[in-house]
């Protein structure tokens, strides 16, 4: 999830965080017992996005469940921490994770704007944080990198080179219709898959539309004539459900792909036959092991509606194998355990694909999966 959260970071808020930054100076070399060892997971937990935070925070607990049951790991605890899915709140619990001393290193958070917020605590106090949903791409690029992230999952970059594959060499269109909903996570991705199409000799025409917008009938009357696909990177699924419901109603047939942000039950449960990309359902990823977790989170949590649980899990995979890893003498450091993450290597993982960290603190294999809507469901195209 690459796009703004809801608050806007006010300059009280800022000084109470550099007070509490301030408080916990120093706790990057502190030592921490082992037997007290703890991961932060920040995760929408309450709030309009809550059903993801807590599918997020039960595949992190199921990790740190079977790391526990493991002979000679590290057994560690795990803290969640709610971000209501807002940058302001990030912020505030950011700087609690950082004054909390026995916290070695942290999951989450859930989009881009909340990494952004979080990050100077967390850098102050060279404490690593992975999120498992984070892709916007200059969080590990430019100016804006944050210094002590990482994640699981693909960037924003990446994501737009797949959809635009997708619809110009699977889906064969030649005439391509992108809208975007005019957000900080919309547009850049609009921006290339635009560039990328228009590149190979595809007629694009873009157009955008505010993210409060609600009656999308004369916009959907504009569409260009002749359209084969309409391209929607838009945050919120009920919106784009909207737009597409209108389309259908005024008899155009254009085919819609959409986003990691559609990856819901609005989408699915109304875009039959329509394609989105997300991260790796892991229920249709053919592997033994994939199976085998996927067969023990369900039995302890119960089924799993979105795509963004799993990506947590190896987040919490990574935070764990550091924290044992910095653990040889009983004792750890943030920046030992920092350090740890940046080497980690897992050669599998439930995603589809094995972990080891750029030093851009990106995942050299990471990727996104494109999927078909069928009967509610996602079916795994590419």
């Amino acid at each position: 999830m690459g796009g703004a959260s809801r608050g806007v970071i006010g300059v009280g808020v800022i000084a109470a965080i550099a007070l509490a930054v301030a408080a916990s100076f120093g706790s990057a070399a502190a030592s921490v017992s082992c037997k007290k060892a703890t991961i932060g997971v920040m995760a929408p937990l309450s709030g309009p996005a809550a059903w993801i935070g807590q599918e997020q925070l039960h595949w992190a607990q199921f990790e740190v469940f079977l790391n526990n049951q493991t002979r000679g790991a590290t057994k560690v605890s795990l803290q969640p921490f709610d971000t209501q899915l807002d940058d302001t709140m990030a912020a505030t619990q950011a700087a609690k994770i950082a004054a909390t001393s026995q916290v070695l290193a942290v999951v989450g958070p859930a989009v881009s704007d909340e990494a952004s917020a979080a990050s100077p605590s967390f850098a102050r106090s060279k404490l690593a944080f992975i999120s498992g949903s984070a892709t916007k791409t200059s969080l590990t690029t430019g100016a804006d990198k944050l210094p002590t992230f990482f994640r699981t999952v693909a960037t924003d970059y990446a994501q737009s080179q797949t959809d635009a594959d997708f619809i110009r060499k699977t889906l064969k269109a030649t005439k391509v219709w992108i809208v975007d909903d005019g957000s900080t996570y919309s547009h850049p991705i609009a921006d290339r898959v635009e560039r990328l199409l228009e590149i190979a000799g595809v007629d694009v025409t873009r157009d955008s539309v505010s993210q409060t917008s609600s009656d999308f009938s004369t916009l959907v009357a504009k569409a260009p004539p002749g359209t084969q696909v309409v391209f929607l990177p838009w945050q919120v699924g009920a919106r784009a459900t909207a737009f597409y419901n209108e389309f259908r109603k005024q008899g155009k047939t254009a085919t819609f792909v959409g986003t990691d942000k559609l990856d819901g039950q609005d989408w699915l449960g109304a875009a039959e036959g329509q394609y989105l990309s997300s991260f790796a359902d892991v229920k249709l990823l053919p592997s033994r092991y994939v199976s085998n977790v996927v067969s023990g989170y369900t039995s302890k949590y119960g089924d799993f509606k979105s795509t963004f649980g799993p990506p947590t899990f190896v987040a919490t995979q990574v935070a764990a194998q550091a924290i044992h890893a910095a653990c040889a003498d009983g004792k750890a450091t943030r920046a030992e355990v920092l350090a740890k993450v940046r080497k980690s290597y897992l050669q599998t993982t439930i995603l589809g694909y094995g972990i080891r960290f750029r030093a851009s603190g990106d995942s050299a294999k990471a990727r996104f999966y494109v999927y078909k809507v069928v009967g509610g469901r996602r079916k795994l195209v590419q």
